[in-house]
């Protein structure tokens, strides 16, 4: 058999970053500030904006309405994301489904309100739904599109097979749904729920869109600067380490990361990002301990140098405002003897006219 549908269920709650008891109030504030936030118009050309902003408008529709969200309570996002699937409606809740639906169906339990299942799907369905055991990838398989053959059995007992065709970029935890026919009940369809595991590699983790990875390097190097060989998920590339790198500094391989479609049709690809572990040594020998304290004698003469070159400009600052004190000083004083002179020239020109008065008064 193979698949006609596959897609992955989410938890509306996390999309649309609330608590599981928000009330209708904080569901729709927080409704409004994603589609803002994730809107087509604000994101143009951004595929995983667009596939955001569809997914917060689903999660909305689903808890903006007491009897969905109810329903979506009590079935959770794999059995709620089937039943949309499958949707139809049944004479009651569970029409079709032998005793606790076959075993098909996490969630779903017989205290579920017939009127809430009927009112939102109608009164047809018919559908059965499986748990396969979770398909293991590797880091690398995650990356890219793969196919597995399963095998599982049918809720009558009926042994079957088919082959998935895992999606690009799957993350741990993820839960595939595929939909296949049943040979022997075409009017019942087969939901298959297919947990996703990602074995951790050795060096890569995941970061969005970049791919990290972690490089020790001696402290010697890091400060002298190198040219490394650094694993990237296409194969050894050369990474220039600069001079004087400090630990914790970050290193980016252009385009080395996760590939991922684009609205308009094309790829962008994240980066492989290095994050520098500079190594100390332990232990130094004797010829390691002399340079260093050599490469110290030399720090402190620079520093002495420094602190020379500073006082001396202190000192010459300090000098330069004496100078320009005792200069204006100076100009004070040269101000107020002119000041005197000029009172002296008036007194005397006052004794003059005073003699000549009284001259003319003897006459």
């Amino acid at each position: 058999h193979t698949s006609s549908a596959l897609w992955l269920a989410k938890d509306y709650y996390k999309i649309l970053d609330v608590p599981n008891n928000a009330s209708d109030q904080d569901i729709k504030k927080s409704y409004y500030q994603l589609a803002k936030q994730y809107h087509p118009d604000a994101n143009k050309g951004d595929a995983a904006a667009a596939q955001k902003f569809q997914e917060v408008q689903k999660a909305y529709e689903a808890l903006r309405d007491p009897q969905k969200r109810q329903l979506y309570d009590q079935m959770g996002p794999d059995g709620y994301e089937n039943m949309q699937t499958n949707g139809g409606g049944a004479s009651g809740a569970g029409a079709g489904f032998p005793g606790n639906m076959g075993g098909g169906f996490p969630g779903f339990h017989s205290g579920m309100s017939a009127d809430i299942f009927s009112s939102f799907f109608g009164s047809n369905i018919l559908f059965q739904q499986v748990t396969v055991p979770p398909i293991c990838l590797s880091f690398l398989e995650s990356l890219r599109s793969v196919r597995r053959k399963i095998s599982f059995q049918t809720m009558h007992g009926r042994e079957l097979e088919t082959t998935i065709e895992i999606p690009a970029n799957s993350d741990d935890g993820d839960i595939l749904h595929a939909q296949i026919n049943d040979p022997s009940n075409p009017h019942m369809p087969i939901t298959l729920v297919i947990p996703i595991q990602i074995i951790p590699h050795r060096s890569f983790r995941r970061e969005g869109l970049n791919i990290v990875s972690s490089l020790k390097m001696p402290l010697v190097k890091a400060l002298l600067g190198d040219v490394v060989q650094v694993e990237t998920v296409d194969g050894f590339v050369d990474l220039i380490v600069p001079p004087c790198s400090r630990h914790g500094d970050e290193l980016r391989i252009h385009a080395r990361g996760i590939t991922e479609p684009t609205r308009n049709g094309g790829l962008r690809r994240g980066d492989h990002v290095v994050n520098l572990n500079i190594v100390v040594p332990s232990v130094l020998n004797s010829k390691q301990r002399k340079l260093l304290m050599e490469i110290q004698e030399e720090e402190e003469r620079k520093f002495m140098g420094a602190e020379h070159i500073f006082k001396a400009k202190a000192a010459v600052d300090r000098e330069r405002e004496r100078d320009a004190a005792s200069a204006q000083e100076q100009v004070k004083k040269e101000a107020k003897k002119v000041e005197e002179m000029k009172k002296e020239e008036g007194e005397k020109k006052e004794e003059e006219e005073d003699k000549i008065e009284e001259e003319e008064e003897k006459k």
